[in-house]
């Protein structure tokens, strides 16, 4: 399947449960694929394509990586704590500052515009 294609299954599965969950990434792609990367490059390419819609559209597309947690614990990986959370040395994030990001990606109103550009990104023939 091609990294589109994927990364259009995963958002609409993330979008569909209300907000981004470890849990919810390793049980869809399966927890040896996640752990083996493949779960990452999907999270890493859907990123990467939501920055590059925030400024095509001028406006702050939240991310979905703040919940790409390194255990069921909920630990971030040093790039998530520095990048998402602004913390310095691998400081994990706050319970507050995940709720926050949690409701930021819960009260996004524009989820159907961004689905919609990952259906054409999926579908297309290019």
């Amino acid at each position: 399947m091609k990294r589109e294609m994927e990364a259009y299954i995963v958002l609409l599965h993330l979008v569909s449960q209300g907000w981004a969950k470890f849990s919810d990434i390793r049980d869809l792609l399966g927890w040896e694929r996640y752990r083996q990367g493949h779960g990452q490059s999907i999270i890493a390419y859907i990123n990467e394509r939501l920055s590059e819609l925030s400024k095509a559209w001028g406006e702050e597309v939240p991310h979905i990586n703040a919940f790409m947690f390194l255990t069921d614990s909920g630990e971030c990986s040093y790039y998530i704590c520095k990048n998402v959370f602004g913390r310095e040395d691998g400081q994990q994030p706050s319970p507050r500052q995940v709720v926050k990001y949690a409701q930021k990606i819960g009260s996004y109103p524009n989820w159907d515009k961004v689905i919609e550009a990952f259906r054409k990104d999926a579908f297309s023939d290019g």
